[in-house]
């Protein structure tokens, strides 16, 4: 649910297949990494202490207790850190009224000044409360499609798979230069992410049968969010998370029993302190994940030079085509993140890590190497209409072919999956036509989340 800044961490270049741009390497050690959050957390955690102090991050002590400047609503005891990353911290928390746990977001003071769109979305999806650029009519798209967003709430069955919000407060009072201000949304507690649920296998990889399973519940959960009229704009594996089963209340109370806090704390620990252990699911049946985080959310039908965020950067594996190139992020921009994270699900590798240029000579940048592979493991070109758009001019020339780096030959979706997974041929098949189509390149044919619930791959 926290925005990764762990994916971002320059990454060696492995290269293979490419003669044209001066490098050298095996053609059976292709360019995938694993994800580095292991090797860099201390790293990680440097960065933020840095810069806690510019960021303004609301002090979390352990047994301290937070609630609404003016009075209202529960009281919560913070009892333990669930999380951290670049916009907030995540607590859970206990109501010293009816002692429920629950999960706190609370956002640094940067990120609460710019969290207008996330809290439009959160209350309109689950307080179906509309928003007010939508509030003249908002069942109706700009496409003309028609919709009762009330009856979508309370019957369509992807809604299970949203992280359900609880209530939205600032934990402080506002003064009038707005410097002081937190914005904390109260959440559904959930288990880890499925990143450390693939790393518990002894492989370190998710067996496809549990792939498939997360695969179905992300996608209707995106459909979701698209017959509202809602993009994601950051799915990936830390935004995928479990949940805790029947009894989550009983689930958290043995989990700090096992898993108690530590007797002291450091100034600064409430930044970056060790997560609460919660038990993997143990089995396939029990196994159910929510999407979760809405930082990077938005409407469908408010254009992104007219969005409080713009197209933001994106965590850079999952980048579309569409967001590199600086187009119109759409519904299919959540697919290509799905895409991405499939791939990761079954291999533990990114599909589209980021590849630096070796030395400073080099013409080319890690943006051109990204979408070279983005048509070689496709096999697919890029249309004109994204080439020759003023982002795409940064990169293509009047051909439509990418300036200063060429591929020889395509490495393909299977090519790819074979170097890291034992499948059967029609696994193997069915898996890398699933992929393709969650990765063409044209945003206009990608297959919808709707169509991609009937794939062969999934029933």
């Amino acid at each position: 649910m926290l925005r990764c800044a762990r994916l971002l961490r320059p990454i060696q270049p492995l290269w293979s297949r490419f003669p044209h741009t001066g490098l050298n390497g095996s053609a059976h050690e292709p360019w995938f990494q694993s994800d580095p959050e292991e090797n860099g957390m201390k790293e990680r955690i440097a960065v933020y202490r840095e810069r806690a102090a510019d960021l303004h991050w609301w002090d979390g002590r352990l047994n301290s207790v937070i609630e609404h400047y003016d009075g209202t609503g529960h009281p919560y005891r913070i009892l333990r850190k669930l999380g951290f990353g670049g916009s907030s911290n995540v607590f859970l928390v206990q109501s010293t009224v009816d002692e429920e746990y629950l999960a706190l977001k609370i956002l640094n003071n940067n990120h609460s000044r710019g969290s207008g769109p996330e809290i439009e979305i959160m209350l309109s999806l689950f307080m179906d409360i509309v928003p007010p650029h939508r509030s003249t009519n908002p069942d109706v798209f700009d496409d003309g499609r028609t919709v009762s967003t009330t009856g979508i709430s309370r019957a369509h069955m992807g809604r299970a798979y949203i992280r359900a919000l609880r209530g939205i407060f600032c934990p402080d009072r506002v003064r009038g230069d707005d410097e002081s201000r937190h914005v904390a949304f109260l959440l559904e507690p959930l288990g880890s992410s499925i990143v450390d649920l693939w790393r518990s296998f002894p492989q370190r990889k998710l067996p496809l049968e549990w792939t498939k399973r997360v695969v179905r519940q992300v996608l209707a959960g995106l459909s979701y969010l698209h017959v509202r009229g809602i993009s994601h704009g950051d799915v990936h594996p830390s935004n995928i998370m479990c949940d805790l089963g029947e009894h989550p209340q009983q689930t958290l109370e043995e989990a700090l029993a096992r898993d108690p806090a530590p007797a002291e704390q450091k100034d600064d620990e409430y930044l970056c302190s060790r997560r609460l252990v919660i038990p993997q699911p143990e089995t396939l049946e029990n196994l159910n994940v929510k999407l979760v985080d809405f930082s990077s959310g938005h409407w469908l039908d408010i254009a992104a030079d007219q969005r409080d965020h713009g197209h933001g950067e994106g965590v850079w594996p999952y980048r579309s085509p569409e967001r590199m190139l600086e187009l119109e992020l759409g519904a299919a921009n959540d697919i290509w993140g799905l895409g991405c994270s499939v791939f990761e699900m079954l291999t533990d590798k990114f599909l589209f890590g980021r590849m630096d240029p070796p030395n400073e000579n080099a013409r080319w940048t890690a943006e051109h190497c990204h979408l070279m592979r983005m048509a070689m493991h496709t096999g697919l070109s890029f249309p004109e209409y994204m080439t020759q758009s003023p982002g795409g001019r940064k990169y293509f020339d009047e051909d439509g072919e990418l300036d200063f780096i060429r591929p020889k030959n395509p490495y393909r979706l299977d090519e790819a999956l074979k170097l890291f997974v034992e499948f059967e041929q029609r696994d193997l098949e069915e898996t890398a036509a699933f992929l393709q189509r969650c990765l063409h390149l044209d945003p206009l044919k990608r297959a919808t989340a709707d169509d991609l619930l009937m794939d062969p791959w999934l029933n």
